[in-house]
């Protein structure tokens, strides 16, 4: 019996158009898991993505499916469209009531007659796919002394926390801000600077962010918060984003899946250096003028190759540069939005001359004591008025 390798495909076999409602080859993913934990991936063709205990799957056999479906992992790496029902559906929780009740119910490990090494083997023959999580959970039903004697609430309950112990389920759903601002939360907080859902969210109201509208940001946080102002405008208007050394920090952004046209249309990152600066290329346009007299008096077979790349690189620098120190000179900027440890109120001083009146600017720190600070500069400068501090903590019961 000969064994058939699986062909390889390239990202453009997949031709997904609708790439917001479905997912795309090489796009991120946020993967939810039984556990109620969470997972950001990449779809990378002909992969595998591992899910720890959950087992893995092949990338191939979700790319082009649409966002917010269940799956299970089946064999080794197969997936399946996981049977969407409530587990309470299998119990009679408002039928007739009865005697029976949970009062004499003790939980000891004599409740379960398989043994620790038993239930090991289990779970690692689900990891192999030797066995699907029906089978398992099933043999630990069965072999449970007190599931007979438990009301069918209790049997739903005990049903459901061993779904989430062996059933190989995951979700894949479309990353938002919102889910990757309580990812990160989760995950690494300092990160983020220890930003919320619900203060981001509040910050996009207040700063009255919305589409066809230009907007300052300056944010150390990995690109959160640009990406939620992009998000919000749906790409439609202009996004300074404003930072120190050469290159903006965002290593969030790609997990936005940001159409690439899109984003180098909306957003201008520019340096601290630049900005400041009354001629901020005076360094790289000498530069320039060194390079084509050294290539205009060389010989062209004694030119050096990486010469003319790196013309090539200062015109297109210095062409971008222009370009964006233009716009900020002949437009007003809609709103400004700060998420960093930079000094806020300097950041206020040295952009507010780009801000449009009776435009908002929405400060963000974890320390009361900075914002404090900023209240106060603010309250007392007659450039500003209706300066307030906010606070917001999301409960998710009321």
């Amino acid at each position: 019996m000969s064994n058939i390798k699986e062909q390889k495909k390239t990202a453009e076999d997949f031709n997904v158009v609708d790439k917001d409602n479905y997912m795309a080859p090489n796009a991120y993913i946020y993967v939810l898991l039984p556990s109620g934990n969470s997972k950001i991936v990449q779809l990378k063709p002909n992969c595998n993505i591992s899910l720890g205990k959950f087992g893995s799957f092949k990338a191939n056999s979700i790319i082009g499916k649409p966002y917010g479906i269940t799956y299970e992992i089946v064999n080794k790496n197969d997936v399946k469209l996981y049977k969407n029902y409530t587990f309470f559906d299998d119990f009679d929780i408002d039928g007739e009531v009865t005697s029976i009740n949970n009062k004499d119910l003790n939980d000891t490990q004599t409740s379960q007659k398989l043994s620790h090494q038993e239930i090991e083997q289990l779970k690692k023959e689900l990891l192999k796919g030797e066995k699907n999580s029906e089978h398992v959970i099933q043999t630990v039903l069965d072999n449970s002394v007190t599931f007979e004697a438990k009301t069918e609430f209790a049997k739903a309950k005990y049903i459901k926390r061993k779904e989430r112990k062996f059933t190989k389920i995951f979700t894949p759903l479309k990353p938002t801000a919102k889910l990757l601002c309580e990812y990160y939360l989760e995950i690494k907080p300092s990160k983020i600077r220890e930003l919320r859902i619900d203060t981001l969210s509040q910050m996009m109201t207040l700063a009255n962010v919305h589409a066809q509208s230009n907007y300052i940001v300056v944010e150390d946080i990995q690109g959160l918060l640009l990406g939620a102002v992009l998000e919000r405008t749906g790409r439609i208007g202009k996004v300074l984003a404003v930072h120190e050394y050469s290159q903006f920090n965002g290593n969030i952004l790609p997990s936005f899946n940001f159409d690439e046209k899109e984003f180098n249309e909306s957003v201008m990152t520019y340096p601290w250096e630049r900005l400041l600066n009354p001629d901020p290329f005076k360094q790289e346009k000498l530069e320039l003028e060194r390079v084509k007299k050294y290539l205009e008096t060389t010989p062209k077979e004694e030119i050096n190759e990486k010469l003319v790349m790196k013309k090539e690189r200062y015109i297109k620098r210095i062409t971008e540069g222009e370009n964006i120190q233009k716009f900020i000179n002949e437009n007003k900027f809609d709103g400004l939005l700060i998420a960093s440890g930079f000094n806020t109120i300097d950041v206020i001083e040295k952009l507010k001359p780009y801000i449009g009146g009776s435009r908002a600017i929405v400060a963000y720190s974890p320390y009361k004591e900075t914002l404090l600070e900023t209240y106060n500069y603010l309250r007392n400068s007659p450039e500003f008025v209706n300066a307030q501090i906010t606070e917001s903590w999301m409960r998710e019961h009321q």
